[in-house]
């Protein structure tokens, strides 16, 4: 808790370099998957094949994704699934969606979900949304949310090929 909140406190400086959106979700994925998780969700992947690599930090992208499907997998209770996508948006950005099949965001906490020291975790810190809305905004990038009570939630992030 300490770290997230010196991160948010104290942001460190972007390094730019050529990251590939497919390679980080890759490697985000291999972090989060356990026997456990395995059982009980499902991860299926559209990773568009074409995409080139952008202008990024890819530590704090990383940093990003992890946290994103850290949430997807503490949402859905039993069992679900967790759906990842890239594409190529146009000639200047690209986005990767990451959508679960839990109950979703209650409709009194969408406006609230970016505020830092905001949760509805009994162990939560609240700063992980908040950080990772201030890594994409860093990026010039967008964060959204959508969500369906009957299908979960989806977090699109919008990045710009070129910083």
């Amino acid at each position: 808790m300490i770290q997230q909140l010196l991160d948010f406190a104290r942001p460190r400086q972007v390094y730019w370099q050529l990251v590939s959106l497919n390679q980080l979700i890759e490697e985000c994925l291999v972090l989060i998957q356990t026997t456990g998780l395995q059982a009980r969700i499902d991860v299926s992947k559209n990773l568009a094949p074409d995409l080139e690599e952008i202008e990024a930090d890819g530590e704090l992208l990383g940093q990003v994704i992890l946290n994103i499907l850290i949430n997807a997998v503490q949402a859905i209770s039993a069992r679900g699934q967790i759906h990842i996508r890239t594409w190529q948006v146009d000639n200047a950005r690209q986005a990767v969606t990451i959508r679960d099949t839990s109950c979703g965001i209650p409709e009194h906490h969408k406006n609230k979900i970016f505020d830092p020291f905001f949760t509805t975790k009994a162990s939560g810190t609240g700063l992980g949304l908040a950080l990772s809305q201030r890594i994409i905004n860093a990026h010039q990038g967008d964060i959204q949310l959508s969500r369906d009570p009957e299908h979960g939630t989806a977090f699109t992030l919008l990045l710009p090929i070129h910083h």
